[in-house]
């Protein structure tokens, strides 16, 4: 995209389920690292998580530094992108526990 966006609106995760995928992998992100994390994985700019979480544009900015530190990640576009993989990652196993028969196997016509 143009303006330096993420196109990750496709399906906007439902409130919480980041984190709670997140914390089991990166249990000692804050409270409010997670908040920032559902923002960031939702699109967010700096001042629109601001807005929404009641933060200065400068605490945002500090949460997020703590997230890449954290996690070890160089930006903030290879943070989601760990996101993402872990999201895949808990959707396929999610699956396989539904019905492991059908797991590498196409669906039915």
């Amino acid at each position: 995209m143009s303006d330096g966006s993420l196109p990750l609106r496709a399906q906007e995760p439902r409130a919480g389920f980041v984190s709670a995928v997140v914390s089991r992998r990166w249990p000692h992100l804050t409270s409010r690292e997670l908040a920032v994390l559902e923002q960031l994985s939702q699109g967010r700019s700096t001042d629109e998580m601001s807005a929404a979480l009641f933060l200065s544009r400068s605490t945002v900015k500090f949460h997020v530094g703590n997230l890449l530190k954290k996690t070890g990640s160089r930006s903030t576009r290879h943070l989601l992108s760990m996101v993402i993989a872990l999201l895949a990652t808990e959707a396929a196993a999610a699956r396989s526990q539904a019905d492991p028969g059908r797991l590498g196997r196409p669906p039915p016509p």
